[in-house]
C-alpha cells in the first residue's frame, strides 16, 4: 500500500510539470510552445538596437518551412542609420534578401524585403539619436 501511494504522488509531482517556464512567463499545456524570442539568422540587425521582450511584443516561431515573427527593437542609433544598414546589408550573402519596395510617411521608413515564399518588412522610426525597428516576417 506504502509503495502505491508513493506511486500517485510521484504520477501527480510529474503531471504538475505540464507547463513549461520561460523566464518569468508559464505557458499552460494548451499553448503552443514553440513560439519563441530568438533572432532570424538571416536578417541582420545594426549594433545598438536591443530586442524589446517586455510585455510579449517580440515573438517568432518557425516549423515545417513556415516562419512567422514580430519583432520590435529600439536603440540609440539615428533611424537614418538604421535604414542604410539594412539597403546595404540585406541583400548580402548570407542573407539574400531582395528589396521590393521602400516608402517614407513622416518620420517613418518602410522597407520591403522578399527572399523565397518569405516576405519581410521593416519599420523604422528616423530620430536623430534614436530610433525604433519592427521586423515582420511571414511566410507566402
Amino acid at each position: 500500500m506504502k509503495t502505491l501511494f508513493v506511486f500517485a504522488v510521484a504520477v501527480l509531482a510529474l503531471a504538475g510539470c505540464e507547463s513549461v517556464q520561460h523566464g518569468t512567463t508559464t505557458l499552460d499545456p494548451t499553448r503552443s510552445v514553440s513560439i519563441a524570442r530568438s533572432q532570424f539568422e538571416d536578417i541582420p540587425v545594426p549594433l545598438g538596437m536591443q530586442l524589446i521582450t517586455l510585455g510579449n511584443r517580440s515573438f517568432t516561431y518557425e516549423r515545417g518551412g513556415v516562419r512567422v515573427g514580430h519583432l520590435e527593437y529600439s536603440g540609440d542609433v539615428a533611424g537614418s542609420e538604421v535604414v542604410d544598414f539594412f539597403r546595404a546589408n540585406m541583400p548580402l550573402q548570407p542573407y539574400g534578401w531582395t528589396m521590393t519596395e521602400e516608402t517614407r510617411e513622416d518620420a517613418t521608413t518602410s522597407l520591403l524585403f522578399r527572399k523565397g515564399a518569405a516576405k519581410c518588412s521593416l519599420k523604422i522610426s528616423l530620430g536623430n539619436r534614436s530610433s525604433t525597428l519592427t521586423i515582420d516576417l511571414t511566410s507566402e
